[in-house]
């Protein structure tokens, strides 16, 4: 990260990195990418959303939770841009 022309702050990375163990993403013990994780990584989506995506299909119900992941991941067409 130190590389970066701009790096991210310290507590930044330090949240993501919390938010990905939160959601099964990343084992607790040494950061290492878990079976979700591995998935979560291969969509081009937020890993929340993501994680929705992947548990709606395996509990047999991808149709609502593609519908809700795209209704949560859009903005609000009633909003001006």
């Amino acid at each position: 990260c130190s590389r970066l022309p701009e790096p991210p702050k310290q507590a930044a990375v330090h949240n993501a990195v919390e938010d990905l163990r939160c959601i099964g993403a990343l084992a607790a013990a040494d950061e290492s990418l878990t079976p979700l994780g591995k998935l979560l990584a291969q969509l081009p989506t937020d890993a929340r959303l993501g994680k929705l995506v992947v548990y709606g299909c395996a509990l047999g119900l991808a149709d609502e939770a593609l519908t809700l992941a795209s209704l949560l991941g859009a903005r609000s067409p009633f909003m001006m841009p």
